[in-house]
C-alpha cells in the first residue's frame, strides 16, 4: 500500500506572495505530495509578536492565493495565538498521522538558523525537512552542502527542492505599501484586492 505523502509549509505569510506559492506548486511536484498544506503561525517564537495583520487576515490571504491551485490547503495546527515550536507541531502531526510521509518545508535561511531553534532535534525524529534556496544568492552545491552538514549533525533526512530563485518578500511588500508603491506582480490578484480593500501595511 503507497503511503500519503504530505507537505507542511510553515511560516508568518504576512503577507502570502507568489514566490510562496511558486515554492509551494514546486514542492507537490518535487516531493510528488498528495498534499500541502500552509501552516500560518499565530505567534512565532523568532520573529515579533505584534504584527499589523490579524491571523485570520493571514489565513484568508492565503486561502485567496491558493484558490485555483489543486493539492494545497491551510492547516490551522499553530492557530493557537500562544508560542508555537516547530518541535511540538511536527510531534503533533506525526501523532495524528503515523503512517504518512511527512514533509516539512523551510527556507534556507531557516535551516541556517535551525541550531538555534528549539530541540530541533526531535524535529528530525518525526519528518523530512525539504529546503528551498534563498533567493539567487546561493549556489545548488553551497545548499548541498549545508543540507548534508545538517542532515549528519541531527541523523535527519533532508531533501532540497531545485527552484529558480526570487526577490520577492513579505517584507519587502510590506514596505512597498508604506512607500505608497505599487505591489503589482508581487502578489495574485485577489489578495492584493484584499490588501487594499483592508488598508493592510500602511502603518510606518
Amino acid at each position: 500500500m503507497t503511503r500519503r505523502r504530505t507537505g507542511y509549509y510553515g511560516g508568518t505569510f504576512d503577507p502570502v506572495h507568489r514566490t510562496h506559492v511558486a515554492m509551494a506548486r514546486t514542492a507537490v511536484s518535487a516531493l510528488r505530495l498528495d498534499a500541502l498544506y500552509f501552516v500560518p503561525n499565530a505567534l512565532p517564537p523568532h520573529k515579533a509578536a505584534s504584527r499589523e495583520t490579524t491571523y485570520e487576515q493571514r489565513c484568508e490571504m492565503i486561502r485567496l492565493a491558493t484558490a485555483s491551485v489543486s493539492k494545497l490547503g491551510i492547516s490551522n495546527i499553530e492557530a493557537e495565538p500562544v508560542i508555537h515550536y516547530t518541535a511540538d507541531t511536527v510531534e503533533r502531526l506525526r501523532a495524528a498521522a503515523p503512517d504518512e510521509v511527512i514533509y516539512f518545508i523551510i527556507g534556507e535561511d531557516s535551516l541556517r538558523a535551525i541550531d538555534s531553534w528549539h530541540e530541533p532535534h526531535r524535529i528530525f525524529k518525526q519528518v523530512r525537512l525539504a529546503v528551498f534556496p534563498r533567493g539567487r544568492a546561493t549556489s545548488s552545491d553551497a545548499l548541498a552542502a549545508l543540507c548534508r552538514r545538517t542532515s549528519a549533525r541531527y541523523g535527519g533526512r533532508i531533501d532540497m527542492i531545485p527552484m529558480s530563485g526570487t526577490d520577492i518578500s513579505s517584507s519587502g511588500i510590506r514596505a512597498a505599501r508604506r512607500r505608497g508603491a505599487s505591489i503589482d506582480g508581487m502578489v495574485v490578484p485577489a489578495v492584493k484586492e484584499y490588501i487594499e480593500r483592508h488598508g493592510l501595511y500602511l502603518k510606518k
